[in-house]
C-alpha cells in the first residue's frame, strides 16, 4: 500500500521525481527529487502561495516537501483505516 501511495505523488505533484526508496515493517525511506525547483539559492522574496501578497524569504519555486509529505500521509493512513474496517 505504502508503494502504490509513493508512485502516486508523480501524478500529484509532476514536478516531483521519486528516486530510491525502502520500505521498513514501521516507516520509510525515501528520495524524493524537486525537478520543478530552481537549485540555486533565492535572496529574494518570494510570494507565499499560502496567503497572497505575503512573501517567504529563500522558498523554493516548486511543490513544498511538507505538502508532499502531508498528502502522502493522508492518503496511506485513510487507506489503512479503510482496509482495517474492511477487514477486520
Amino acid at each position: 500500500m505504502v508503494e502504490k501511495w509513493y508512485f502516486e505523488w508523480l501524478n500529484k505533484f509532476p514536478d516531483i521525481q521519486c528516486d530510491q526508496y525502502i520500505i521498513m515493517p514501521n516507516h520509510m525511506h525515501c528520495i524524493v527529487i524537486n525537478a520543478g525547483a530552481d537549485l540555486r539559492f533565492c535572496p529574494c522574496p518570494i510570494e507565499n502561495k499560502n496567503t497572497p501578497g505575503e512573501h517567504t524569504p529563500g522558498e523554493h519555486v516548486g511543490s513544498p516537501l511538507r505538502d508532499i509529505i502531508r498528502w502522502f500521509k493522508t492518503m496511506t493512513t485513510n487507506e489503512d483505516i479503510r482496509n482495517v474496517k474492511n477487514n477486520g
